[in-house]
């Protein structure tokens, strides 16, 4: 059977404002490094929610962790849900997203984002965090080319220090 196209859009969260297609081979979604969508927070686990197909094309939902909620109700580590287009899930306290059928994205990359508005939303929200210079660690900020050359090359003054000496 052919699997239907599925996309989650965040609403809330980190991630509001982006939308990531659900490939054919699922989606792990934590602070993983192997996982398709990381995000921070303290109540996300390193491995919280896992989204893939069943045999018969269906999404399912595995909760990994305590706190994953679909429809305001809470699953438990370990369990599963079908989600079907409009149910929305809240990983954590913040972390929230809605599943929609997708045309767009035929089984494509789990990272691409819906639109070109992402790229100027993700600005704004560097912005604000840059601003906001949260010290409780909610937000990840991603160093600029320019920032992470400066570091390479202050890495590199270290190191030729060190041999000289």
């Amino acid at each position: 059977m052919q699997k239907a196209n599925y996309r989650i859009d965040f609403v809330s969260g980190e991630l509001a404002g982006r939308s990531f297609a659900v490939p054919d081979e699922g989606i792990l979604i934590g602070k993983s490094r192997s996982a398709a969508i990381r995000t921070g927070g303290p109540e996300i686990e390193i491995e919280h929610a896992r989204l893939y197909f069943r045999v018969d094309g269906a999404l399912v939902l595995k909760s990994l962790a305590e706190t994953v909620f679909v429809r305001d109700k809470q699953l438990e580590p370990r369990a599963e849900c079908v989600l079907e287009p409009g149910m929305d899930v809240r990983l954590g306290n913040d972390l929230s997203f809605v599943v929609k059928m997708d045309e767009e994205f035929a089984g494509g990359d789990a990272a691409v984002p819906d639109d070109e508005t992402q790229d100027e939303a993700t600005l704004d929200r560097d912005a604000e965090a840059e601003e906001s210079d949260s010290p409780d660690g909610n937000h990840t900020r991603y160093a600029s080319a320019v920032e992470l050359d400066d570091l390479r090359s202050f890495s590199q003054l270290k190191i030729r220090k060190r041999k000289v000496f």
